[in-house]
């Protein structure tokens, strides 16, 4: 097994040239290139062989990574046993920022899928860095920050099509137990605010979510009534 090569720190000094070292920094990023040449400056790159794990998750990441070359496998498990495997992250994607700045576990294992040349930011070093630095602190909070945002999106997507989905199969099984047949389907009587209570949500969610069914076709709106369209006309 090809052993990896010995970790090599960058001074000061060759931080400027360092700099054109590393990848280019993955856009959404946002990194100035001055904090791009602080950054080179405390890197230390190391070439990993295939299958080696650089981070576990429940732990507490030591360093803050940067995939320059090859191909990662990121594992996380749900509390259920279900695996989560998510993209290999690009070439120039700070990986494990929040573990590092927070004093945090880490959600997923990371793993080399193939031979990769990885840098390193040092834990003590990339903090120590942001206390010196106001305007570098800053730029890490505010890519935090784009982050959360980011994440907070994909949250409230996921929580519509999830509450979408549980009103439909709601509203199916409220029609073939007490629903009234009618040639444009099956009428349900039923309040909004009687509906978000069976799907666990507020009253507003659930409106959305109604007017979402109803441009898709698959309920028809009244008042205190809803007409579920017939079933073989309803998603698998």
């Amino acid at each position: 097994m090809t052993m990896p090569h010995p970790a090599t720190p960058h001074s000061a000094s060759r931080a400027a040239r360092a700099a054109l070292e590393l990848p280019h920094f993955d856009p959404t990023d946002h990194l100035s290139p001055a904090c791009r040449s602080a950054l080179a400056g405390i890197g230390q790159s190391r070439t990993r062989p295939e299958g080696q794990a650089l981070l576990r998750a429940g732990d507490v990441a030591r360093s803050v990574l940067m995939l320059k070359s090859g191909r990662m496998r990121v594992i996380g498990v749900s509390q259920a046993g279900a695996e989560v495997q998510r993209p290999s992250p690009p070439p120039g994607k700070l990986i494990g920022l929040y573990s590092v700045l927070g004093d945090l576990p880490f959600h997923f294992s990371v793993f080399t899928a193939t031979p990769c040349e990885v840098i390193h930011f040092d834990k003590a070093r990339l903090r120590s860095l942001m206390r010196d630095s106001g305007d570098i602190a800053m730029e890490f909070a505010e890519l935090l920050a784009r982050r959360t945002w980011s994440l907070m999106n994909q949250t409230v997507e996921r929580e519509l099509a999830s509450t979408a989905y549980r009103l439909h199969e709601t509203l199916l099984q409220l029609a073939r137990t007490s629903g009234v047949r009618s040639p444009s389907g099956t009428k349900v009587t039923i309040s909004q605010s009687d509906l978000a209570a069976l799907v666990g949500s507020s009253r507003p969610h659930v409106n959305t979510c109604l007017r979402e069914l109803q441009d898709e076709g698959l309920v028809k709106l009244g008042y205190r009534s809803i007409v579920v369209h017939e079933f073989e006309n309803a998603p698998a």
